[in-house]
């Protein structure tokens, strides 16, 4: 990676970090257990993005620190909760359409346009919008890995769940998280966090502890920006 010795770039260090040490404790499992699915690999990065910035904004030295992490967070997460997100709805209606024959280009923007709309519950302002998004996303040309960037949202929202069970967890939260790393080359998503953690995906009360997290760091940002 390129490191710039800039926040970012430690934030972006603790994300490779995660991937690292994911594939260091499974190591040892058999090869054919070694391999893990898209949305759980990024959950184990995003995952120790998460530690990292939590604890740099319980240090920050001023509140003017902390808003400026806070930032950061809720960039993100408008990036994952609405971007990804119209990205992921646009290509669904791309490959529905699609069965019916080919689009044109002005069909793609609407798409795109429609897609930004409905992630965005249509907050953006008039020039805010950007219907050929489309044509710059290199995502969108993997023709071996549809819907690339589903991966991303769901490890988000997994890595913010797990976060809020820590931190209501005990002391073998570290090891129980571990277990899971290592579940994730032999299991479902669902079965590997049931068989460590005991949550159920299945359950909306799991996803609303995540998005808790980032309602919380809402409230947090307008306190502190007055």
């Amino acid at each position: 990676m390129t490191f710039t010795d800039t926040a970012d770039g430690v934030s972006t260090l603790a994300h490779e970090l995660g991937h690292a040490y994911h594939a260091y404790v499974l190591k040892d499992q058999p090869l054919f257990y070694q391999d893990y699915p898209m949305n759980l690999a990024e959950t184990a990065s995003t995952f120790a993005e998460t530690v990292l910035e939590e604890q740099r904004r319980r240090c920050a030295p001023a509140p003017l620190d902390e808003l400026s992490i806070l930032d950061k967070m809720l960039m993100d997460a408008v990036a994952f909760l609405m971007n990804i997100h119209a990205r992921f709805l646009f290509e669904n209606e791309f490959y529905t359409r699609r069965t019916h024959g080919e689009l044109s280009r002005a069909r793609f923007d609407e798409l795109m346009l429609d897609a930004q709309r409905l992630a965005y519950l249509n907050a953006l302002c008039d020039d805010g919008w950007n219907p050929e998004f489309w044509i710059s996303k290199l995502h969108f040309y993997i023709g071996a890995i549809p819907f690339y960037n589903f991966p991303y949202t769901f490890g988000y929202l997994l890595s913010l769940g797990l976060y809020a069970t820590g931190m209501n967890s005990g002391n073998d939260f570290a090891e129980r998280l571990r277990d899971f790393l290592v579940e994730t080359g032999r299991r479902q998503s669902e079965d590997a966090v049931r068989q460590t953690f005991g949550e159920n995906l299945n359950d909306r009360s799991f996803w609303d502890r995540s998005l808790d997290i980032v309602e919380g760091r809402v409230e947090r940002f307008l306190e502190l920006a007055g």
